[in-house]
């Protein structure tokens, strides 16, 4: 409502000045003088309103932004009033003047034209300011309704993204568990090491916020125990290479979507395959944002049954409540396998 105070200031100002004229004039008893000083009042109060705005509107727009000291400013803005004023009564005085001199004893039609002129000029600002008013508070009520819709909108979000990070937790732990099946009954001690792992792991994951973006860092350390689970399961089945650039630990990403990827490389690509294969894992930084790729030596996955699966799902869910425009690509290698990229933008 900042902008309409100027303009219900000139309102006021215009209706003290009809008030007066009306309190000047009538006492005289004489109605030729009566329109006389009512013309005079009107007028001067009209003229002093409108030319009185255009200086505040110049001082607030143009001299306030002048690198001034605050005190020329103000003079300036007082100058520029008491100028306003002058012209005001000059102007009043002179229409008072000649068109009331016109004839000392009868209201002639151009007494009634200035004041039907005044009247106008009165009433258009009466109805400026309403609708000034009506604009500000349904501008005001409009920006207080988009926040609140923000707010639930993000409120949304952060809800989806948690529904999605406690569905992947017992993904997560599902998955694994049948993975020590497979092993418990060949090689118990090493079991002992997988439930190690699997205690990490989980510690990490029960203490993170649902939908918290996590430090790279972490979510590598994260996948390098996940994929030390399952080289215990697959022996020299399993081989894999982790390589991030250009010191990006400390960028944030969703949480386990790198173990998500190494999961799907394993399970969809080098599991199937009889002498298993190779997972690389390469994060560096692109002119575009931050590049997460995993690559698999595999039998290669089917992008069309990949992106059904809850994994890829899950991934993809979650960049699009979060980035707007992050992306994911699935491709198969021409030597045979899998790659998946991940673009990030806008990282720091």
């Amino acid at each position: 409502m900042k902008n309409i105070k100027w303009f219900l200031l000139i309102l006021a100002w215009q209706v003290i000045g009809f008030v007066v004229a009306m309190i000047v004039s009538i006492p005289m008893g004489n109605f030729h003088y009566f329109v006389h000083d009512l013309i005079l009042c009107l007028t001067f109060t009209n003229t002093a309103g409108i030319l009185g705005s255009l200086v505040v509107i110049l001082y607030i727009q143009v001299i306030r932004t002048i690198s001034l000291p605050r005190i020329l400013q103000l003079m300036a803005l007082i100058l520029g009033l008491a100028i306003s004023v002058f012209v005001a009564w000059k102007l009043a005085q002179w229409i008072g003047g000649y068109i009331c001199g016109l004839d000392q004893y009868q209201v002639q039609r151009w007494h009634l034209a200035i004041l039907i002129v005044d009247f106008i000029i009165m009433a258009v600002v009466c109805l400026f300011a309403i609708l000034l008013a009506l604009y500000e508070k349904l501008a005001h009520n409009l920006e207080k309704k988009i926040r609140e819709n923000e707010k639930l909108t993000r409120l949304q979000i952060e809800s989806k993204l948690s529904l999605l990070q406690s569905k992947i937790n017992p993904h997560f732990l599902f998955n694994t568990l049948n993975t020590m099946l497979d092993v418990i009954r060949r090689d118990p001690p090493r079991v002992e090491k997988m439930i190690l792992n699997l205690s990490d792991i989980y510690r990490r994951t029960l203490t993170m916020p649902d939908s918290a973006l996590v430090d790279l860092q972490d979510e590598i350390k994260l996948v390098e125990e996940y994929l030390e689970i399952e080289k215990m399961r697959m022996g020299d089945r399993l081989r894999y290479s982790i390589d991030v650039k250009d010191n990006l630990g400390h960028v944030k990403i969703p949480p386990m979507m790198l173990q998500i990827l190494a999961e799907n490389a394993i399970k969809h690509g080098l599991s199937p395959k009889k002498e298993g294969g190779m997972v690389n894992i390469s994060v560096s930084r692109s002119d575009d944002g931050l590049l997460l790729e995993v690559t698999d030596t595999g039998v290669g996955i089917d992008e069309k049954k990949a992106r059904s699966g809850f994994g890829l799902y899950s991934i993809q869910e979650r960049l699009k409540l979060t980035y707007e425009s992050a992306k994911m690509e699935i491709t198969r290698v021409a030597e045979g396998g899998t790659k998946i990229g991940i673009l990030i933008p806008q990282i720091d």
